[in-house]
């Protein structure tokens, strides 16, 4: 059985959405975006961070 299989059919409950954006500068001279979501719900907190090496693509992402 694969993974998703075992999952497929669990409920999720989101209740809240959060990010939060993070730069900082690095040795080769660029600075580093990465964005850091939350989602909260039935008394759980899922987070994920979003690593993309263009800046403009956590722009569009954040709307």
């Amino acid at each position: 059985m694969s993974h998703y299989e075992r999952i497929a059919d669990l409920s999720v409950t989101i209740e809240s959405v959060a990010r939060r954006r993070r730069t900082a500068d690095t040795t080769s001279g660029f600075e580093r975006t990465t964005t850091e979501y939350r989602l909260s719900g039935d008394g759980l907190v899922g987070r994920g961070e979003d690593v993309t090496y263009e800046t403009a693509d956590h722009d569009a992402l954040a709307g």
